[in-house]
């Protein structure tokens, strides 16, 4: 096989794995043979559905309740997952949290619950789940979902938000450069605006779809789908040369 997509029997680590872009490339990538280890803030029982769907694959799928800010909550993760999968290929860093709120009314706190889960999440969980890549001599592969509004400005109350997903990118470039000894491939994807059922909501105003749609080249959103066919892109052999790299998402936004 001259270009090698085959991800078969690896297993992924989703967080933020019930959200919208989480639980959509799940789906995706368990229908390509991967084992999907989920992790989120909401209950086992709200997680049960789409745990059963994705076995429905033929794949192992597990879920687990985990705050990426906290060190402790991380690291049992690692330890549970190790235990049930026996290996991690793919850590995909997904989780992230923004309350919109403009600058001159944002305060202490809500910046540092921003930065405390998209950015301090994004390096608990890399090195948690990187010191097993480390150790287990097999490498790996990092993912994390950053924006671009860590690449430009958005006069849209998400100064914290930009300030996390900059920071994603950042962290990613020197942990690439760290880890690439011990076999550890990491790097970023930056969506535009993708159509979750959030952004779904918001589009039902026709002013703020047209405002959304006017800064677009190609005069539509992003598809959680396509954003799960660069995780699975990035995770597969296919893409072995590809480390510190940001693929940005975004319809043409920001080449404009």
């Amino acid at each position: 096989m001259l270009v090698d997509f085959n991800v078969m029997g690896k297993v992924i680590v989703i967080t933020g794995g019930t959200g919208g872009i989480g639980h959509v490339t799940a789906r995706a990538l368990a229908e390509h043979g991967m084992h999907i280890a989920l992790a989120d803030v909401v209950e086992k029982e709200q997680a049960k559905g789409l745990v059963s769907e994705i076995q429905s694959n033929g794949v192992q799928c597990r879920y687990y309740k985990c705050d990426v800010s906290d060190r402790e909550s991380v690291h049992r993760l690692a330890e549970r997952v190790i235990a049930d999968f026996g290996k991690v290929d793919v850590l995909f860093n997904n989780a992230a949290y923004c309350r919109i709120i403009h600058l001159q009314e944002m305060t202490d706190a809500h910046f540092d619950e921003t930065l405390a889960v998209s950015l301090k999440g994004c390096f608990i969980c890399s090195q948690e789940f990187g010191r097993f890549m480390i150790e287990s001599g097999r490498g790996g592969v990092i993912i994390s979902t950053a924006s671009i509004a860590g690449l430009v400005g958005l006069p849209r109350g998400t100064s914290h938000h930009s300030a996390a997903k900059a920071g994603i990118c950042g962290f990613t470039r020197s942990m690439a450069l760290e880890w690439a000894k011990y076999g550890i491939r990491c790097n970023v994807i930056a969506p535009g605006q993708i159509e979750t059922d959030n952004l779904k909501r918001l589009m039902d105003n026709e002013q703020y779809r047209n405002e959304i749609l006017a800064d677009i080249p190609v005069k539509r959103v992003g598809k959680p789908e396509e954003v799960a066919a660069a995780v699975l892109f990035l995770s597969s052999d296919a893409a072995s040369f590809i480390t510190g790299h940001t693929l940005v998402m975004d319809g043409g936004y920001t080449i404009h």
